[in-house]
């Protein structure tokens, strides 16, 4: 997946501080969109808001130049009213595409940076979490 970053964003960058939040675009099988960020407030980002009440924390990624299949995790906290354990467990958000971004919360005409995109894979449901792999 090619990666451009604006000329706004690059300027950006190259600062010594930076105010970066991730973004999480997820589309659901059944066609639903969410979206969900690190930021501590809501975010509205090119139509749409992504949610700051859910815990969603991405790990490490692992990316191979080879065929392989590209993996990373994705945790959150079931507080959102967008997640509940009952959806994770029929599977309702089993296969969904994840665009995972980071933009400049404090100038979101500088575009964004797209981190990774994939699919989940097994979702694992606690009480008050929830943990996915995510396939690139």
């Amino acid at each position: 997946m090619k990666n451009s970053v604006s000329v706004a964003m690059a300027a950006y960058l190259a600062q010594e501080v930076t105010t970066l939040a991730f973004l999480w675009k997820v589309i659901r099988q059944d066609g639903q969109i969410f979206g969900f960020t690190s930021h501590d407030t809501d975010i509205t980002y090119l139509g749409l808001t992504y949610k700051a009440d859910t815990g969603f924390m991405p790990s490490a990624t692992n990316t191979s130049s080879g065929l392989a299949v590209d993996d990373a995790e994705i945790s959150g906290a079931l507080s959102s009213l967008a997640i509940d354990q009952a959806e994770i467990l029929a599977g309702t958000w089993d296969a969904s595409e994840v665009w995972l971004y980071q933009v400049n919360y404090e100038d979101l005409t500088a575009g964004a940076i797209i981190v990774r995109r994939g699919w989940t894979g097994e979702i694992k449901s606690g009480k008050t979490s929830f943990t996915s792999e995510l396939r690139g």
